[in-house]
């Protein structure tokens, strides 16, 4: 019986440290590539434009109400040479709050958004870009989508009709009214 379960530990023991690094497959553009990760919980991979997950931003958003729901980014065919960064569409629903901001940039980037509730009364969208540097630049639209949920708790919403400004990485690009 001792052997038994000496036997049995020692399996499980194992089985534990096999189990040290995951392989996960990325296929773009028709190429297959492979990752080895050494930890074996959730991905902390960067791919194309997407959220800083967890950012302390974040984390202290969701306290508000607010949490990312999708980030969205593509270059347009607009002339980038004398465009600026500006907002140009905000969609507020029942469930979620959307902000389009034009940005110009390299061609070949991508984006890390994140955001920010200031002083109770400001959105602040952040994004930094990253990639390879192409020779151009174009004029990217990036769509923040926020989702809320007000629903048991109406200090929150009231906390959210507090908002009346919209900064794109700490520059005012507009005043809301509802």
């Amino acid at each position: 019986m001792r052997s038994l379960f000496l036997l049995f530990f020692f399996s499980l023991s194992i089985i534990g440290f096999s189990q040290k690094s995951d392989t996960i497959f990325v296929s773009f553009k028709n190429k297959i590539d492979t990752l080895i990760k050494t930890i074996p919980f959730e991905p902390n991979l960067l791919f194309e434009t997407t959220w800083l997950k967890n950012s302390p931003n974040i984390m202290q958003s969701r306290g508000c109400g607010l949490s990312p729901a999708s980030v969205n980014a593509y270059c347009t065919k607009e002339r980038a040479e004398r465009a600026k960064n500006s907002i140009y569409n905000i969609s507020v629903s029942d469930s979620s709050f959307e902000a389009s901001f034009k940005v110009v940039e390299n061609s070949c980037h991508s984006f890390i958004c994140d955001f920010e509730i200031e002083n109770d009364s400001t959105i602040n969208f952040i994004y930094h870009n990253y990639g390879n540097n192409c020779g151009s630049d174009c004029v990217h639209n990036l769509t923040y989508t926020l989702g809320y949920n007000f629903m048991l708790d109406q200090e929150r919403k009231d906390n959210f009709q507090k908002i009346k400004y919209i900064t794109l990485n700490g520059q005012l690009m507009r005043k809301i009214k509802y």
